[in-house]
């Protein structure tokens, strides 16, 4: 009994001296004397400079946690930032238990302050990929005989198995900032970072990830799960399902992204959701998919509703040149613009205004975007059942062809029915020139089916008994930098045939006050009625 407690004293003692000893070394111990070697050794695996500016220091406590201040990571001579990725302060945290057999797995990677800057230069380099990188694979290559394939997939294993032992199982970034930028299409997309975790449960387990972000000063949260990063690592491959709210827009992601680390391409399933009054805009939802690379993408819309109006088609986009170009193959059944807004576009004139042949008051002084116009090249084909101007006002089976190119939009040609009859226009608005040309030619519209007031004879007006069809013709050209100018500039001709017609012919007062009259006088038109 007496040797049972002399020895559990021994033991106790030896304990407390070596927790004390622990204390002291750890303390006592200078890890800034290492950094030169570990500096050395990123230089050496990566060709960039890691700099370890600030203090480094062993944190006392039972994770093993080492803390070091102002950390920076160089990128190529080619980039347009010095650095890749600037800290303020990284705090790594190893698991005790991989430790006692002498491996080293980091349990959970903190940093604050971050500074993420990926970029892919004009002829197709990205900082991410290390030059040493590629010599080795490339000797290993040169090296491998006839079992290339097998050895190759052994290395890529080997390092796969070792990249995910000394990956953090949990990764936080605090107040930090990520941006990515094209310099072949001169794009720059900036996010700002208040949190981001990354959670790797297990080398084989699903990954968990939480964003909170800003985009464009707009909120951004993002809740995802995505495969293991072995798999990533491995195959280059990854699956994902997300959660995503962003600028008020509610979207459920899932996907999956291939070739990740060289030449990335995706396919995504969306479900997207706009709220009522978001942007202005009546509430819409779409089911897209969306396939392409870091230079294209392919959206299949499956079905676009916008209020109760419904849209299909597919659209290609394409940014790898310095502008970007969009090809759009669109179509839908019957759209009412009526569910767009809520009282009648028509209603809104000041019918004063119009008495007193000042149409044009009526008319906007904003800018037309010619700005925007240069922003993109489009190539657009849209096709629809039916639109509903107003309650007086339908178009049926509309068509046009829309190309938009350096600045310059080409509508031809643009056919639709109205009132029993076709009409088929062009027009070309040239942004660099501010000015708009429309010819338009119409055949065998009834007037009484244009305008139910000649079919009912309203209010004591005009009746059209029989006949009533007309054809004209519309060559107009306008420049101006607002929708006003553009009115106020209108010149060219109108010329109108009615063909044999029984009217009742009611008051006629009516000529005095019509706002097509007017326009046509107020815009210094030549019109011809016959």
């Amino acid at each position: 009994m007496r040797f049972i407690k002399r020895t559990a004293s021994v033991i106790c003692s030896l304990i407390i001296l070596l927790a004390i000893g622990g204390y002291i070394f750890v303390r006592n111990f200078d890890l800034n004397r290492y950094k030169p070697y570990i500096e050395d050794m990123v230089l050496r695996e990566t060709g960039r400079e890691l700099k370890l500016n600030g203090e480094a220091k062993i944190g006392i406590s039972l994770i093993p946690t080492i803390d070091i201040s102002d950390v920076t990571f160089s990128n190529p001579g080619w980039a347009s930032t010095p650095y890749m990725a600037k800290f303020k302060n990284l705090e790594v945290k190893f698991a005790i238990m991989p430790l006692l057999q002498k491996r080293i797995e980091i349990d959970k990677l903190i940093l604050t302050g971050p500074e993420i800057y990926l970029e892919t230069s004009a002829q197709g380099k990205n900082n991410w990929e290390f030059q040493t990188a590629a010599i080795n694979a490339n000797n290993a290559a040169q090296a491998g005989g006839a079992n290339d394939g097998q050895e190759e997939a052994k290395v890529k294993d080997a390092s796969a198995a070792l990249a995910v032992g000394l990956i953090a199982k949990k990764v936080e970034l605090k107040k930090g900032v990520a941006s990515y930028y094209d310099a072949k299409s001169n794009n720059e997309v900036r996010i700002d970072i208040a949190d981001f975790s990354l959670e790797i449960s297990g080398n084989d387990l699903p990954m968990q990830m939480e964003l909170d972000a800003e985009y464009n000063k707009q909120p951004v949260k993002i809740v995802a799960e995505m495969t293991s990063m072995a798999s990533v690592l491995r195959e280059g491959k990854m699956t994902f399902s997300a959660v995503v709210e962003a600028m008020n827009i509610h979207s459920v992601l899932n996907g999956g992204v291939e070739d990740i680390m060289e030449n990335i391409r995706y396919a995504v399933e969306a479900d997207i959701h706009n709220p009522g009054g978001n942007f202005g805009a009546p509430e819409t939802s779409a089911e897209i998919r969306v396939d392409g690379d870091k230079n294209r993408a392919d959206i299949d819309i499956k079905n676009l509703a916008i209020a109760t109006n419904v849209v299909t088609g597919k659209v290609s986009v394409n940014w790898s040149k310095n502008k970007p170009s969009i090809k759009a193959n669109l179509a839908g059944g019957t759209f009412d613009l009526r569910s767009l807004y809520k009282t009648s576009m028509l209603s809104k004139l000041d019918v004063s205004l119009i008495g007193q042949a000042q149409a044009l008051e009526v008319v906007p002084v904003d800018k037309v975007p010619y700005k925007e116009m240069n922003a993109v090249n489009a190539d657009c084909n849209v096709r629809l059942s039916k639109l509903i101007l107003d309650s007086d006002t339908v178009l049926s089976d509309i068509s046009l062809v829309a190309v938009l190119q350096n600045g310059v939009l080409s509508v031809s040609p643009l056919k639709l029915n109205i009132g029993n009859g076709t009409v088929t226009a062009k027009m070309t608005v040239n942004a660099p020139k501010q000015q708009v040309m429309v010819t338009a030619e119409g055949k065998k519209i009834k007037i009484q089916e244009l305008e139910t007031d000649f079919a009912t004879g309203k209010d004591g007006g005009i009746k059209i008994l029989s006949g009533g069809e007309m054809d004209f013709d519309l060559n107009v050209v306008t420049n101006g930098a607002t929708w006003r100018a553009l009115s106020e500039n209108l010149d060219g001709q109108f010329a109108a045939v009615l063909g044999t017609s029984q009217m009742k012919t009611g008051q006629l007062d009516w000529l005095t006050n019509n706002i097509f009259i007017q326009l046509l006088s107020a815009m210094k038109m030549r019109s011809c009625v016959a």
